[in-house]
This record gives C-alpha cells, structure tokens and sequence, in this order.
C-alpha cells in the first residue's frame, strides 16, 4: 500500500485523535485485567470451597457460594477450552496450506524448498517441528515447549 502525506487538516485530526485512542485503549486494557482478577478469584474460590466439601459439611452459606460460583467457572473453563481448539484448528490449517503452497512453489520440497539456498527438505522438516513444539493442544494447559512461559499463564480467565 502506497503511503501518501497527510493533509494539513488530517494531521490536525490525527492529533486530537491519538490522545482519544490511547486513553481508550488504556481503559479497556484496565478492564480487562479487573476482569481476569475478578474470575481468577472466583476461579480460587470455587477450588477452596470444594476443597473444603472434601474434608467436611458446608455451611449453607458456602454451599450458596459454591453454587453461584461453579457453573460460572466450569462455563468460562469450557469456553477456553473451546478457544484452544479453535486457535489450534486454525494454526494448523496455516501451517499445513503454507506447506501445500511451499510444495507447489519448490516442487516437493516443503516451505523450504525453492528459495534462496535453503534445503529443501532439512528447512522445512525443522519448521514442522518447531511449529508442533509451540502449538497449544486444546486439552492441555500449557505450551510443550520447556521454558517457554506459556504454562497456564492467561488460560484460566
């Protein structure tokens, strides 16, 4: 896309209109981590007071609680898990027509074969499982890769 040079007028509306947007995008970025505290707390709670179920009676009280609180829970851990699995889908659906593109380009030899010196089949062998080792499965929690940093960190929201 070409660029061009902004107008006078544009510019002055670019001006007012930076401030507007970072402001907004601080906001909702506020929100959200509001959000994410409020449902890692329900989130601690319904495993505290189950917990507690475990050991002995609940109080009316914490029966009340855990039966507001868990289907909320169980719904939020079922749409992440749904999410998983798509994000994943989709990921894989990339990965595999850049594969199909990278044959038809290389003629048989991957994402890595036809360009600029690159093996054909080595490159995109190491590609394929780089790739693998950073998916996120939908049933597990993490990333397989040691040390990524991936681990649970945001999954539970």
């Amino acid at each position: 896309m070409e660029e061009f040079p902004l107008t006078e007028e544009q510019e002055v509306e670019l001006a007012a209109l930076q401030p507007r947007e970072a402001h907004r995008k601080q906001q909702m970025k506020a929100k959200s981590a509001r959000h994410r505290r409020v449902r890692r707390a329900e989130a601690d709670r319904v495993a505290e007071l189950e917990e507690l179920a475990g050991r002995a009676p609940l109080t009316e009280e914490q029966e009340a609680e855990l039966a507001a609180l868990q289907p909320k829970v169980v719904q939020r851990k079922q749409q992440n898990t749904e999410r998983a699995a798509k994000d994943y889908q989709t990921r894989k659906a990339a990965a595999d027509r850049v594969a199909e593109l990278g044959e038809l380009v290389g003629g048989g030899g991957g994402a890595g074969g036809g360009t600029g010196g690159a093996p054909a089949e080595g490159g995109a062998a190491e590609t394929a499982n780089e790739e693998k080792e950073r998916e996120v499965l939908p049933d597990e929690k993490s990333c397989r890769r040691s040390g990524c940093g991936v681990g649970g960190v945001g999954v539970a929201d």
